[in-house]
């Protein structure tokens, strides 16, 4: 089936061009706040959770009059952690988790102590996102949980600042609900899960005749060079005996070398940060790709199942697999 490549919903090339504005109302959710390994203690302005890895904070939305323009904003340096981490930022929905944001740190992302190298002019201070996310307009209401996690193992770890702006903008694209399906983002799932099946999930709908998108973010982790991090699989998607296939797959991530200061650097000038990857690039965000399922839904129970092809079985370093997925009713 084909995959829809309208990135225009999260609108990321304009993104740059609508921040501020004297009629923004702008909510800090994290402020310079730490993301760290062994440190378990709730802080004045945020709870602490899974060790110091996971950070929440409780706010209260505006109220949205009409439609609204939805902005994100991720700042990021690492405090001490000279490696690349998988990381997310999320609403908790029920039982389930909603990704607003997925990204990988850089190598030591904002560390000027390295020396410049490799046509690199300046180390950049910061990983600095935005992104927007009116398309989840239906998630912002009353006061909410926001969570933060970075997949860090050391301590100090990270820094991290979010901020989100609203604004009332008739052209923002906003939808009538959000349905949560899977998370695996954290459970280090392989090819013990893959090789049986994969991951299945159901949903009741009462359908209409809205339009049905469904949002799926994918990223392969971990191995050797014959890994799922570095090699091509199929991901395959069934929504009701319908199979959605992709292979998430980035090979941009050279362009991302002033947020990789500590990556490793091999002869002939090839850095570890530069490496294509299973969809994702140190340093920068993990897209979702967005398939439209109108016509593969039913009014009633619907099940979906997630899995990947020939996940690596030989390395003797773990491989795993990051999915999430939801589905967006306009």
């Amino acid at each position: 089936m084909k995959m829809i490549k309208i990135m225009f919903l999260i609108s990321l090339i304009s993104v740059s061009n609508v921040f501020p504005n004297e009629l923004d109302t702008t909510i800090t959710v994290f402020n310079t706040s730490q993301i760290q390994f062994g440190d378990s203690v709730n802080k004045s302005d945020y709870m602490v959770f899974d060790k110091g890895r996971i950070i929440s904070n409780l706010v209260k939305i505006p109220v949205l009059n009409g439609t609204t323009r939805i902005l994100a904003n991720l700042k990021i340096k690492s405090l001490g952690d000279k490696w690349d981490r998988f990381g997310s930022v999320y609403i908790n929905s029920g039982t389930k988790k909603i990704e607003l944001i997925k990204f990988m740190t850089g190598f030591g992302v904002g560390n000027k102590s390295v020396p410049l190298t490799g046509g690199v002019d300046a180390w950049d201070d910061e990983m600095n996102l935005k992104v927007d996310i009116s398309y989840l307009f239906p998630l912002f209401k009353d006061s909410i949980n926001i969570c933060a996690f970075i997949d860090t193992w050391v301590m100090p770890g990270w820094e991290l600042s979010f901020y989100l702006t609203f604004r009332s903008d008739i052209y923002a694209l906003n939808s009538k609900n959000i349905y949560p399906l899977v998370n695996t983002t954290g459970d280090f799932l392989n090819y013990k899960i893959f090789n049986n099946g994969g991951v299945s999930d159901t949903l009741d709908l009462v359908k209409s005749n809205s339009k049905y998108l469904m949002y799926y973010y994918s990223s392969g982790h971990g191995g050797d060079s014959a890994g799922d991090e570095f090699n091509m699989k199929e991901n395959i998607i069934t929504v009701s005996n319908t199979n959605f296939n992709l292979i998430p797959w980035r090979d941009d991530c050279r362009r991302f070398r002033s947020l990789n200061p500590t990556s490793a650097k091999w002869e002939g000038d090839l850095w570890s940060s530069d490496l294509s990857r299973s969809g994702w690039c140190p340093g920068d965000l993990s897209l979702p790709y967005v398939f439209n399922i109108t016509q593969n839904l039913s009014n009633g129970k619907n099940i979906f199942n997630f899995n990947i092809l020939n996940s690596d079985t030989t390395t003797e370093v773990l491989d795993y697999w990051n999915i999430s997925a939801f589905i967006v009713e306009y």
